[in-house]
């Protein structure tokens, strides 16, 4: 058969963006995410968290100045987020 059976998500669709002060545990709460996490790394400090991830983690760009753009950030979500998984 050509067609492909549709299979349920076990969990909704969910995107979340966490804003807040310096050092007030966001990245600490986003490792307990389930599922893929896309960490925009303004910071650069994200790996000291990245033990605590429960699953797997991707950056946005090896790039530090694409982490802290806009335009930048928006660029490469729109090039990279179909069909990526995340």
């Amino acid at each position: 058969m050509a067609f492909r059976k549709m299979i349920r998500s076990e969990y909704p669709p969910r995107l979340w963006a966490l804003v807040g002060y310096p050092g007030s545990g966001k990245s600490t709460f986003a490792t307990q995410m389930r599922g893929l996490i896309l960490a925009v790394d303004a910071d650069h400090r994200f790996s000291e968290v990245l033990d605590l991830a429960q699953g797997d983690v991707y950056a946005l760009s090896e790039t530090a100045s694409d982490n802290t753009d806009p335009d930048r950030i928006a660029a490469i979500l729109a090039a990279n987020m179909p069909a990526s998984g995340v």
